[in-house]
């Protein structure tokens, strides 16, 4: 007879009396069908042990460092933690209103700017059931989902079989051997993508990596609202985003734009060769350390103080690098935009193959600071 699913362990983390998160998890203990489906494909599949939960706890703590503070929150904001079998781990927010997904405005990160209350849930099989972009309730409702895979590395700490670890934060005589992954790194970078350092897409096309017409027309800008991450990045030639700007791969591809909108009339109202947005997609771009795509905004700048980089057209910006395109093949053939990622040198929030900060550079606070979030860097910088 299948047992009964009994209820997730969870834990509220705090900072100074105000709670900030609450953090459920799920596991091979807890499957319902239900449960795994929230989690997506195989997932469900192990349970995460007591030192991994404390590693995730931990990068929950380091946030709860940085936004509690300054923030204004009336209730905490929920995570749903699971496991797959995938080799990666991630971690990302959903905001609803009036059973629409919705970015203007980003109800996850009001929680913490502004007070905002969205619905509670004591399990996440209480979730009103969604279907894309919508979900079957009214109500406003934001929350987390973290997913945590296995065989990250190698498994030297038999933590489970997960490949992670929780480092060992005391003084040593001699180097440690560390050929595993820190959950506690990974997960803080993770959470930042959830508290709102990403950017969405739709896709204008079907099928735009097999359709040989429009091999590069793969998407634009979808809702968000002045604060949002995506609404202070600015493209190679200085154009800021906006709403259904088109992403394209050079400047040549808007011959390929009016080409479609032609043969597509019905888009004519809601794309335009005006409102595009362009960040190569060559090599030479993603090599030649200049910035083809940044973030910019008051505070940073003030951090910045009097620092440049040097865009894709020569001009000097008072702006932080953003990663460019991502390989979504195997054979590394095929890209897609990211956006997503701050790719100061070998930083918490970069992509980059080896990074060395464990906490955000001070461009990079100011960057939450530019998108709402109320963070006294001195704090953590001096003055």
């Amino acid at each position: 007879m299948p047992k009964n699913a009994e209820a997730s362990e969870q834990f509220n983390i705090d900072w100074d009396g105000k709670t900030l998160f609450n953090v459920k998890y799920y596991g091979a203990s807890d499957y319902t069908d239900a449960r795994a489906g929230f989690f997506g494909n195989n997932s469900l599949n192990y349970d995460l042990t007591s030192n991994i939960k404390s590693g995730l706890n931990k990068a929950f703590k380091w946030w709860a460092e940085i936004l509690g503070p300054g923030a204004n929150i009336s209730q905490p904001a929920q995570y749903f933690v699971g496991t797959n079998d995938r080799a990666n781990a991630g971690a990302s927010s959903y905001s609803f209103r009036n059973g629409c997904s919705t970015h203007n405005p980003h109800l996850f990160s009001r929680i913490f700017q502004d007070g905002q209350n969205v619905a509670q849930y004591n399990d996440l099989e209480d979730l009103p059931q969604t279907t894309g972009r919508q979900i079957n309730s009214t109500d406003d409702i934001a929350y987390g989902i973290i997913v945590i895979g296995q065989n990250m590395a190698h498994d030297h700490l038999n933590d489970g079989g997960c490949g992670f670890i929780t480092s060992e934060y005391y003084a040593s005589p001699t180097p440690n051997l560390r050929i595993s992954t820190d959950i506690s790194a990974v997960m803080f970078h993770e959470i930042g993508h959830s508290l709102g350092i990403h950017t969405d897409f739709d896709g204008l096309i079907e099928n735009p990596v097999s359709n040989k017409n429009y091999p590069y027309l793969v998407g634009y800008f979808t809702d968000f609202d002045d604060k949002t991450f995506a609404a202070h990045l600015y493209d190679q030639n200085g154009r800021q985003a906006k709403i259904n700007s088109v992403i394209l791969a050079s400047e040549d591809d808007v011959s390929v734009l009016n080409q479609y909108l032609e043969e597509n009339p019905d888009k004519k109202s809601q794309f335009s060769s005006e409102n595009i947005f362009v960040v190569n997609n060559t090599q030479e771009a993603r090599n030649t350390g200049k910035t083809y795509l940044y973030f910019a905004g008051e505070n940073v700048t003030e951090a910045l103080d009097g620092k440049t980089f040097t865009r894709g057209d020569g001009q000097q910006v008072s702006g932080i690098p953003i990663n460019l395109w991502e390989p979504v093949d195997q054979e590394r053939t095929v890209y897609a935009p990211d956006f997503s990622h701050i790719e100061l040198a070998r930083s918490m929030m970069s992509h980059q193959r080896y990074r060395s900060y464990v906490n955000f550079m001070e461009a990079e606070l100011a960057a939450l600071q530019d998108m709402g979030y109320n963070i006294d860097r001195r704090n953590f910088y001096g003055r």
